[in-house]
């Protein structure tokens, strides 16, 4: 028996149970099931031939949300009734590889100190905060001078 070589850049885990949907010119292609997921493509069994080169809208369904992009079939091969073919990712925004990364357990998790992490927690509350406070205030009718007069007023010493 010979081996093969295999000239893969990323991890990869078998990923039957994952939801996936291929689509051609808005077209859905039906009856695709996932073999294996990687951060730079996944590998499928599907009832219609694809042609190498082809490039395919995806929608890969996994537990932290859904992941969106193109990708060229690299390559296909005849399968029981169907058949295999490998996907690469074309476009894969930085979340969205963060997000296969950890579904596959590839280490692409960031080392964020705690304190950066408050940092941002805290920003973004604040920043919620005054978007909410903001609207309220618009929705009451008052303008920027009447808050800043109230706050005067009531709270300033």
């Amino acid at each position: 028996m010979t081996a093969v070589q295999e000239y893969r850049r990323h991890n990869r885990v078998a990923s039957s149970e994952v939801p996936v949907g291929l689509y051609e010119d808005g077209r859905r292609i039906s009856e695709v099931s996932m073999n294996d997921l990687s951060v730079g493509g996944m590998g499928v069994t599907i009832s219609d031939r694809l042609e190498e080169g082809q490039v395919l809208n995806y929608s890969v369904i996994l537990p932290g949300g859904e992941v969106k992009g193109r990708g060229v079939v690299r390559w296909v091969q005849p399968y029981s009734l169907g058949y295999r073919s490998g996907i690469e990712f074309e476009e894969v925004g930085f979340w969205d590889k963060r997000r296969i990364g950890r579904y596959i357990g590839a280490g692409f998790n960031l080392q964020i100190p705690a304190s950066i992490k408050a940092f941002f927690d805290n920003l973004l509350f604040i920043g919620t905060s005054t978007v909410v406070a903001l609207v309220i205030i618009d929705a009451i009718g008052l303008t920027v001078t009447d808050v800043t007069e109230l706050v005067i007023f009531y709270i300033w010493p």
